[in-house]
């Protein structure tokens, strides 16, 4: 997930951005620094890896 965060932020620009490095994707008008959103995207990455791993252990059994 790192990798693909750090490969994403330098090859890609601001305007594009692609996998939501950058800022929020969408019509969001939420005001977040510069410097917290990078946090903020790990933790969401993290987040949903966790979930998708409760998730699919409950189902195994």
């Amino acid at each position: 997930m790192a990798m693909m965060f750090l490969l994403t932020r330098i090859f890609t620009s601001k305007e594009v951005n692609i996998n939501c490095v950058y800022n929020l994707c969408g019509e969001y008008s939420l005001m977040i620094s510069d410097k917290i959103y990078p946090v903020l995207w790990f933790i969401a990455g993290f987040l949903m890896i966790y979930i998708t791993y409760i998730i699919l252990s409950d189902k195994k059994g």
